[in-house]
């Protein structure tokens, strides 16, 4: 299966401030940069980019060459310095889920639908999570979402053929 993910809209306010030292700290559950440990992990994450733009595209750019952590990391980021950027979290949901992060994939994904309840791709993709853990039923309402939406979409074929996997 595919998580797609959607460009990041230009966000309207671009924060050029480092984000509160509160921000930055890892939650307990954010998972670590695989093969990073102590000081070395640290080095890493305090190379990252300090501005929303610069963040974003670091964590496209990760995410394109499978670097989920460091993506996901990006993304936390930027949403700190600006949390109503629904693409972005989006994009860090997807980022989760491929870390096999699936309870916090699926918070990011229904954050995201408050903002925009007829994001087509977060519906998608919460299809696809809840197809992973075997929750077809929740499954197949979000694709039958992510169709009513966006019948022509380019995610509606893999809707609709996972549709027909579920038996609907």
């Amino acid at each position: 299966y595919f998580v797609f993910r959607d460009q990041p809209a230009p966000p309207q306010v671009v924060p050029q401030s480092r984000p509160a030292a509160g921000q930055e700290a890892m939650p307990p559950d954010h998972p670590p940069i695989d093969g990073m440990s102590g000081t070395q992990g640290m080095v890493a994450l305090d190379s990252l980019p300090q501005d929303f733009n610069s963040l974003v595209t670091f964590g496209n750019n990760n995410m394109d060459q499978g670097n989920l952590a460091v993506a996901a990391e990006s993304y936390r980021r930027a949403l700190a310095l600006d949390s109503t950027q629904v693409d972005v979290r989006v994009d860090y949901g997807a980022c989760l889920h491929g870390m096999g992060i699936d309870d916090r994939a699926i918070a990011e994904f229904r954050k995201a639908l408050k903002f925009a309840p007829r994001h087509s791709i977060a519906h998608f993709n919460l299809g696809i999570v809840f197809m992973d853990i075997q929750q077809k039923d929740s499954a197949a309402v979000y694709f039958r979402k992510y169709l009513e939406i966006e019948p022509d979409g380019r995610a509606a074929a893999s809707a609709s053929q996972l549709l027909k996997e579920i038996g609907e």
